[in-house]
């Protein structure tokens, strides 16, 4: 079709929940388990990384997902010592 312009698909993912609070000891760890949609119509693959002011760690840093898919991810934060 001549001037025909497809829409951008929405490449941007869902992640639930969106904040979350929990407590720990200073040293240990807590978890959080997020779920993460590709809410866009083609497969997406996305890097992961995390900006915290405590020690993060994420189950994953490289997801590839399909359309409309959903997947957990674990992220693990160390309540600080001091």
């Amino acid at each position: 079709q001549l001037g025909y312009c497809a829409p951008p698909s929405f490449s941007r993912p869902n992640l639930t929940p969106a904040t979350a609070a929990q407590s720990g000891t200073p040293g240990t760890s807590v978890v959080f388990d997020l779920v993460m949609e590709n809410l866009s119509s083609v497969t997406n693959t996305y890097t992961l990384t995390a900006q915290a002011d405590w020690a993060t760690t994420l189950s994953t840093s490289l997801i590839t997902m399909t359309p409309h898919l959903t997947s957990t991810l674990t992220v693990s934060v160390t309540v600080p010592i001091t």
